[in-house]
């Protein structure tokens, strides 16, 4: 892949060229086979291959087939003579490599490059055995460049020929997508290195193909593909990756980083930043690594790459030095209790509460440094100051104590003095925000003079103002990065890596970073308003020299990086402009950086506007990860600068931990459904409809079933988001209600009086088509069917709560190619509404979500009448109101009543047997009701005691509180239930809490009837 050397680098990569030199399409460079969409699609049977215009399958052709293909030649035109291509490796490269090049890098109809361009000879290597020579590809570079010239000299008639090469090298990604990838549905066994060349090749093109239709205006609208998928992912670069001990987590935090581009994947895997190979400890779920200290001790992890190079004392010989590890290198931190006094003065003012906090500055004084705090102000005098974003465990944090290294402070120093953050001190180093200073870690009554710190915390504090300012200090981070004038990245990876200059290469480093792939450092990045990445600096940064020439470059400025990959590029450099354009889009999109660009959250009266933000930091979260899960929600209210102060979000750091915790997962669900709430309430009507659609596991709260649980899919097994993308689309605001989220999209009712027939069909490859017009003219087909976690066809038949059976479209009527996504829902209840400042009221259809699915145009089918299994559909407006809930909380909901009425069975009739006893009519009734208590095993609730209820227990007059057991409604389907009482409950536990607050009636006189007559 010599072409994309100036690019990315060299890539440790040889292709052997597997065409045989007898063969026609090498003996005569494709000449003669023809150039054209019709030529290439017949390029197959040509060659003695049968390819499957539906879903892409190859296979050899039947002798029978192969003769009725050369006897139809025989009536056309006279054409070349060819030779079948047996071979799977030779066929693939002769067709989707040699042929794809021919048709589409042409100059007046005719190819710019011959066979002998694109190969060469082998010099000795691990492929000598193959007389052919290798693939290469660095003449593609310049012939490329002359069909841009081509096309812009001829613009006229350039928007036929670009749709044609589009309608090719579409052709050609589907069947390597459906062929070659890893994990494709049809394996055709082809080498993996002839199969990531094929994929570079073609994402090549079609990247100069877009530039090429956007340079010379000549885009036509409905003509070209609109989603943005890659021709990938290769197994070639995820072998490699294993064979170099990547990081399992890595490997599938990249796939969902990088998506299906094997051209990123392949520069991933050359320009991946850090260590590699973490030992043992990690696992497709999470990185270890990332999470240990980096002086960790009887951990197979303390190494020197885990080390904070190059904060650490270098010595000759590449080795490191101990002192840090052996207390030489003393710790610094500030003075608490003046942080402390600071974040009180903010929680007594009561309003906002990022008017003030503390800023620091580095002090140096006979060699020892201390640390010196600042308190900045809105109403003040507002001194410039930098914020460091870096990742916690790489050794600027510190779970102990508000301490760091001596080294890290003078590195900080000296970035501080190379990005130019101004100060009024000769004395002092520019004030600088860090998180490790600034947000109390621990409780103590005496910090900051243990294992050689040397600073000014004595602090003594209760725990509960402890909890209390330490959650507040999280609370101003929004305020404090908004503040800044610079942030600086420190990543101890990206502090190694020399990117000499060249803005794609810094780009790769910097997108394969830990720093990239960490939660909390999207915020800081999206509220900076300069972002300077510190790469590599070829200078000793400990020196003490005042020459202002050793002053380290810190790296890049994110921004000035973005404009260079957006760079003026002309025809001569049209390459480049392509691959620069896509890790530009990377960037902004791994960084909200569109939305950054032109941030302004106080403008939230336009819900499109709301909904791209939203959306926006659901793409660059979704690979990110975080050490303790329930930051998420907290990571993501300070992101949209949500008021969480008095909600389950604030508790983030008193959850237990793990996914296998059932309390911890509920309370983590518990804050993402405060979080859609506090989302609901600040961006009105911006919750993103595409949420629906979304390939995530589900809150099971009714009401909430629309929402992922989270929005991390590194933390879980999921497939990325589906064509055509519906988050991005925002025409129509939300509701949120307590049945669900209200969006607008068009949809089909399905009729039929068998649904079974297309519910219970789950196996592998199941598909069901139906026509909507009464002309038969138009047909949709339900193909993939994602894993289902929903009821089966019995269970919804015969719940009975069905008014009928749609499907939602994610935009109006789907096309053929590609699959578009839909869901499957129940409708159970209809309602009309008028909404305010609209004349006309319109139906809201309630539904469950069953399941998620492609969906597409089909050809017109034979219809044989309307049979008791056919299925046919109706059309809604493209703006049909659904209040979309899931399937699972109603699910839950009825077999947990079901369960009930079996307990209260049980122990009714447990009850009477107790109560049988002999005794007076409260004494039997009080032994019942003990009976039912201990047997139900629901969550007891007192009930306020009453003198009734004293007597009736036995107790006198005072009374005893009894635990009666009650069961909460929380939604219906005409709007929110209202808080429940005991009294408000129609339960049998309801019944009997009524009665031991009022009289002996309901369920006792039941009680007592039967164990008189037990």
């Amino acid at each position: 892949m010599q072409h994309l050397f100036d690019c990315y680098g060299e890539f440790d990569i040889e292709v052997p060229c597997v065409v045989s030199t007898v063969s026609c399409c090498r003996q005569t460079d494709f000449f003669g086979h023809g150039y054209e969409y019709a030529d290439f699609l017949e390029f197959p049977a040509m060659h003695g291959w049968k390819l499957d215009e539906e879903n892409y399958s190859l296979r050899l052709l039947t002798l029978e087939e192969r003769r009725a293909y050369e006897e139809s030649r025989q009536h056309g035109p006279k054409a070349l003579e060819v030779v079948p291509i047996k071979s799977r490796d030779a066929f693939i490269q002769a067709w989707l490599f040699f042929a794809l090049i021919s048709c589409i890098v042409k100059k007046d109809g005719h190819p710019l490059l011959k066979f002998s361009d694109l190969t060469r000879s082998f010099q000795q290597g691990p492929r000598t055995r193959n007389m052919n020579g290798l693939i290469d590809t660095a003449n593609l570079q310049t012939e490329l460049d002359e069909w841009h010239r081509s096309e812009r000299v001829n613009r006229s008639t350039a928007k036929l020929r670009l749709v044609q090469a589009d309608l090719i090298l579409e052709l050609a990604r589907q069947v390597v997508r459906t062929n070659l990838a890893k994990g494709a549905p049809h394996d055709f066994k082809v080498d993996s290195v002839i199969s990531i060349s094929i994929m570079i090749l073609g994402e090549t093109l079609s990247a100069v193909k877009k530039k090429i239709t956007e340079s010379v205006r000549a885009a036509v609208r409905g003509w070209h593909a609109e989603d943005q998928e890659g021709w990938g992912p290769p197994e070639y670069v995820f072998s490699r990756m294993e064979e170099k001990r990547f990081c399992p987590h890595a490997r599938k935090v990249l796939s969902i980083q990088m998506g299906t581009n094997a051209t990123l994947l392949l520069a991933a895997l050359k320009h991946h930043a850090g260590a590699k190979d973490h030992g043992d400890l990690c696992n497709m779920d999470g990185c270890q690594y990332l999470h240990q200290q980096p002086w960790a001790k009887n951990t197979q992890l303390a190494t020197a790459d885990s080390r904070y190079i190059p904060q650490c004392h270098p010595e000759d010989g590449g080795n490191f030095a101990t002192r840090c590890q052996t207390g030489q290198c003393c710790k610094v931190g500030p003075d608490m209790d003046r942080i402390y006094d600071i974040l009180r003065i903010v929680k007594r003012s009561g309003g906002d509460e990022g008017f003030e906090f503390p800023l620091f500055r580095i002090k140096e004084s006979d060699g020892a440094l201390s640390i010196q705090i600042h308190t900045w102000r809105k109403s003040g005098n507002k001194l410039p100051f930098a914020t460091i974003s870096h990742v916690w465990s790489q050794g600027l944090g510190n779970k102990e104590e508000n301490t760091v290294h001596e080294c890290q402070l003078r590195f900080i120093r000296k970035l501080l003095e190379a990005v130019g953050v101004p100060s009024d001190s000769t004395t002092l180093s520019a004030p600088f925000w860090l998180d490790t200073f600034a947000i109390p870690v621990r409780c103590k009554t005496l910090q900051g003079r243990a294992n050689g710190s040397r600073g000014e915390a004595n602090a003594t504090i209760s725990p509960d103002d402890f909890n209390e300012l330490k959650q507040l200090s999280i609370r101003q981070i929004y305020d404090v990065f908004e503040a800044s004038t610079h942030a600086i990245v420190i990543d101890k990876d990206l502090c190694q890596q020399r990117v000499m200059g060249k803005p794609i290469e810094a780009s790769m480093k910097l997108l394969t970073s830990t720093w990239m792939r960490r939660l909390w450092t999207l915020q800081e990045a999206f509220l900076s308003k300069t972002i300077c990445i510190s790469f590599e600096s070829r200078l000793d940064i400990h020196r003490t020299s005042d020459n202002p020439n050793e002053i380290p470059h810190p790296g890049w400025d994110f921004d000035i990086l973005l404009q260079q990959l957006n760079g003026n590029h002309d025809e001569e450099k049209t390459l480049q402009a392509a691959m620069a354009g896509i890790l530009r889009q990377q960037l902004l999109e791994n960084l909200m950086g569109k939305e950054r660009q032109s941030r302004n959250l106080a403008d939230v009266s336009v819900p499109q506007k709301g909904s791209t933000l939203i959306a926006s930091a659901w793409r660059s979260v979704r690979w990110r990860t975080t050490s303790r899960l329930e930051d998420e929600t907290l990571a993501l209210a300070t992101l949209l600068h949500l008021s969480y102060r008095d909600t389950t979000i604030s508790q983030a750091g008193g959850v237990v931990q793990g996914l296998d915790k059932p309390d911890a997962a509920k309370q983590r669900d518990g804050m993402m459904r405060d979080f859609w709430t506090l989302i609901d309430r600040r961006y009105k009507g911006s919750i993103p409809a595409g949420m629906i659609f979304l390939p995530l596991d589900r809150l099971t709260f009714p009401g909430f079933g629309w929402s992922p649980r989270s929005w991390m899919s590194s933390t879980t097994d999921i497939e990325p988001e589906s064509y055509p993308y519906p988050l991005s689309q925002m025409k129509y605001p939300t509701e949120l209600l307590p049945e669900g989220l209200v969006v607008r999209y068009p949809g089909i009712i399905l009729h039929c009086t068998r649904p079974e027939t297309f519910l219970a069909q789950k196996e592998e490859g199941f598909t069901f088509d139906f026509p909507v017009d009464r002309g038969f003219n138009e047909w949709y087909t339900v193909g993939k069917h994602f894993e289902r976690v929903e009821p089966d066809a019995t269970e919804i038949t015969e719940a009975k709560q069905t008014l009928w059976f749609a499907i939602i479209l994610s935009r109006p009527q789907p096309r053929e190619r590609p699959d578009e996504i839909g869901l499957l829902v129940e409708v159970y209840n209809v309602a009309r509404r008028q909404n305010e400042g609209e004349s006309q009221d319109h139906e809201i259809y309630f539904c469950r979500i069953i399941d998620r699915f492609h969906i597409r145009r089909s050809r017109p089918n034979f219809f044989n009448g309307l049979t008791d299994d056919r299925l046919i559909g109706e059309l809604t407006s493209v703006d049909q109101h659904w209040c979309v809930d899931d399937y699972k909380p109603c699910r839950d909901r009825i077999r947990a009543e079901e369960d009930e009425k079996s307990r209260n069975a049980q122990a009714l009739k447990r009850a009477a047997k107790l109560a049988s006893r002999k005794g007076d009519d409260k004494s039997i009734l009080a032994r019942g009701m003990q009976g039912i208590l201990s047997l139900t095993g629901q969550a007891p609730l007192a009930i306020p005691a009453s003198p009734r209820l004293a007597e009736m227990s036995g107790g006198g007059g005072k009374g005893k509180e009894l635990a009666v057991p009650v069961r909460r409604e929380t939604s219906s389907s005409t709007g929110p239930a209202g808080p429940s009482s005991v009294h408000e409950e129609n339960t049998p536990f309801g019944k009997m809490a009524r009665s031991l607050t009022g009289t002996v009636t309901g369920q006792f006189n039941r009680i007592a009837t039967l164990a008189k007559g037990h």
